[in-house]
């Protein structure tokens, strides 16, 4: 479970995402709330494989990521306020609708994320 989080989280997981310290949107999500959330480099590494719409459902790998970490009386919700942004809470479909890229999906997620652990 996530302690208070780091306000800076949420602005970490959108500096690092797409570098070398996390290549997937999911990393970046971990890598944002990784100190808040005591999260190890080696879930942050194996969260590669998330990203690109591989989540569980096709989810965005960045929702599925913060998902992970959210309280767990705020996943639906918090799934319902990324997909009215997004236009949708799975990857490929918001990629077709072109309503928000990889990077403001990390952003929407994590700031949610945020909100919720705060």
């Amino acid at each position: 479970m996530c302690v208070e989080t780091n306000i800076m989280s949420s602005a970490i997981a959108q500096k690092v995402f797409r570098t070398p310290l996390a290549r997937s949107c999911a990393q970046a999500i971990y890598r944002g709330f990784q100190e808040s959330c005591d999260i190890s480099e080696a879930t942050i590494d194996s969260a590669i494989a998330y990203g690109g719409g591989r989540a569980s459902g096709g989810t965005c790998g960045a929702l599925y990521a913060a998902l992970s970490l959210a309280p767990e009386n705020c996943r639906q919700e918090m799934r319902q306020r990324f997909a009215e942004v997004a236009g949708d809470s799975c990857c490929r479909p918001i990629r077709q609708i072109n309503q928000l890229d990889c990077p403001g999906c990390v952003a929407l997620a994590a700031d949610l994320l945020e909100e919720y652990l705060t």
